[in-house]
């Protein structure tokens, strides 16, 4: 589940306010646990957007990568979070609108 468009992170309970950002939660592969047969995974596209949609309003994305059963992340994992780092931070070399 994704956050809200404008999410308020504002929540009232028994007449009192809290902050609470939005956490959502996403498999890079098909399953949340580590299984041998994995051989399907969300594209770099589809997982940069939904960082963009989850982290928009300073929300919180956790990608889940399952150990194996020696308690490593798969190699495909790294490379795929890896490509993923380089389409979501900018380069240092990157002009923005603040310059």
């Amino acid at each position: 589940m994704l956050p809200a468009e404008n999410d308020p992170k504002l929540f009232t309970h028994d007449g009192k306010q809290y902050y609470m950002p939005w956490e959502s939660t996403v498999c890079i592969s098909q399953r949340w646990f580590f299984h041998t047969t994995d051989t399907v995974y969300k594209s770099i596209d589809e997982l940069a957007e939904l960082y963009h949609i989850a982290t928009r309003n300073d929300n919180i994305l956790i990608l889940n990568c399952p150990p194996n059963r020696e308690g490593k992340i798969r190699d495909k994992d790294v490379k795929t979070l890896m490509q993923l780092k380089e389409r979501i931070v900018p380069s240092p070399h990157t002009i923005t609108d603040a310059e």
